[in-house]
């Protein structure tokens, strides 16, 4: 038996996953059945909304929030760096601290008048959490075993609660020379998105536009039923590189996010003193036509792992994702190019 349990943030602790794999059938002494292989994934986001930051902790996102380090303002309609009134009272004349006494900016102050007739700036204000969880079994089955041909069968399930579910079968992969090449089916049920929880979970899980936010689970209601291949191929060179290359192609009405794309070179030599492991990759996921390498589906990223003694690992990583913010569909300004850098430590028991 083995696990893994991952978490994004320790601080944050939102997004939690946990896989249990194993051999339960090893005792039994059938050819195929004895060496199948197990295990079940579960991942959970229990706050999607914590995406957005909120420095202030106000429950108005910093994106929103004309104060984002005073708790006590939020809103700032005329930009004359006054603040909105908060309440009635206000309105009517209690100008304790910064309230503005025309917030609209119409040249007649407010008191007297009602909130909803100011017309004032509209701003989202976080509610109560919102949770996904996504659940999944899979299987491997070895088929074939030798020492320059091996091949196996898998096969897997995924269920997002209280939305679709989608299959991987028939799935095969094998290895042989220097290649590795998997090649399976995918079956997607209404209401289902597949690597849901992906490279760019981070930046889609919520998504500010114009005065609100949307979600990444709020697009799943309006997918349709697909079904394609995927197919990829890895090759070991010299035993110094490995490239992988992966594509995919869904089809099925009004389905316009069938094409995906993925790359990655690692480095595998052990020549470089110290240097544990280095990989630079790109993905494209769920498009329509693949057309540019800036898009708002696409990810680059890049990690050197540094040896600072055998249990220890002192990690270097580069991301770099792009963002549509004025809906034009294409990256076409500086500020829709999202780069970022962040060291941290592995450790081994």
């Amino acid at each position: 038996m083995g696990f893994d349990i991952f978490c994004s943030n320790i601080y944050e602790h939102d997004i939690l996953a946990g896989r249990v794999k194993g051999k339960p059938l090893k005792t039994i002494n059938i050819p195929l059945i004895k060496n199948i292989q197990l295990g079940v994934t579960a991942v959970s986001d229990f706050n999607q909304l914590g995406a957005l930051e909120d420095s202030d902790g106000d429950g108005y996102p910093d994106k929103f929030d004309d104060y984002p380090d005073n708790k006590n303002w939020w809103a700032d309609t005329d930009g004359d760096g006054w603040s909105d009134p908060r309440n009635q009272n206000e309105v009517g004349g209690d100008t304790t601290g910064f309230v503005d006494l025309d917030a609209n900016n119409d040249n007649i102050p407010d008191a007297g008048t009602s909130l909803d007739s100011l017309n004032l700036k509209k701003v989202f204000k976080l509610g109560k959490k919102e949770g996904i969880t996504i659940f999944g079994f899979d299987y491997i089955i070895p088929l074939l075993n030798s020492k320059h041909l091996k091949i196996y069968h898998y096969g897997e399930f995924a269920k997002i609660l209280d939305y679709g579910n989608g299959f991987i079968f028939p799935g095969f992969g094998a290895s042989f020379f220097i290649f590795d090449l998997n090649l399976e089916y995918r079956i997607f049920g209404k209401k289902f998105l597949p690597n849901y929880f992906n490279y760019l979970y981070d930046s889609e899980r919520a998504v500010i536009r114009g005065d609100s936010v949307v979600t990444k689970e709020s697009q799943l209601k309006d997918i349709n039923s697909a079904q394609g291949w995927r197919g990829e191929l890895t090759s070991h060179i010299l035993n110094f590189l490995d490239l992988s290359i992966a594509y995919e192609d869904i089809h099925g009405k009004d389905y316009n996010m069938g094409k995906s794309i993925h790359g990655k070179l690692t480095l595998v030599q052990r020549f470089i003193p110290k240097l544990s492991h280095a990989y630079a990759r790109y993905s494209q996921t769920q498009v329509e036509k693949i057309t540019t390498w800036k898009s708002p589906n696409a990810i680059i990223e890049a990690q050197l792992g540094y040896e600072l003694s055998p249990n220890s690992v002192l990690l270097w990583n580069y991301k770099e994702y792009y963002v549509d913010y004025d809906n034009s569909g294409r990256i076409d300004k500086d500020d829709e190019t999202i780069k970022s850098f962040s060291l941290g430590f592995r450790f081994k028991f």
